[in-house]
């Protein structure tokens, strides 16, 4: 993830738009990547933050390349005034996101799909400064 930038922020709904910037990489040297049926479970700071999400279009990567992708993500506000709070004091929050795919490699000879599925966690501060 290179940055995220919130996009609208609707308190009556307890929820924040955020648009995340993400770089797939290809590090081989002979398939094309395609990644697909994207889906995302996004947890912070202990559920005062969660996001359920799919990103359904297509996103192609080249041999020994790089393509960035911005992907609109809405969050849920489950605890409002924690969250406030934590937002003030600038707060680290343990977070964890899991994220499942399909891959496709494509050669000239070949095509696979295969599901993938990744996992990262650690802390994160609701604001930069």
């Amino acid at each position: 993830v290179n940055r995220v930038e919130v996009s609208n922020i609707a308190i009556g709904r307890k929820t924040v738009e955020l648009n995340a910037s993400v770089t797939i990489v290809n590090r081989g040297e002979l398939l094309d990547l395609s990644v697909h049926e994207v889906t995302y479970h996004l947890v912070l700071g202990e559920d005062l933050l969660t996001s359920d999400g799919v990103y359904k279009k297509p996103v192609t990567v080249k041999p020994l390349s790089e393509t960035r992708v911005e992907i609109p993500v809405t969050v849920k506000v489950n605890h409002l005034m924690k969250t406030a709070w934590k937002y003030l004091t600038n707060d680290e929050v343990p977070y964890h996101i899991d994220v499942k795919a399909q891959l496709d490699e494509n050669s000239f000879y070949h095509k696979s799909n295969i599901p993938v599925q990744a996992r990262a966690e650690g802390k994160a501060k609701l604001r930069r400064k």
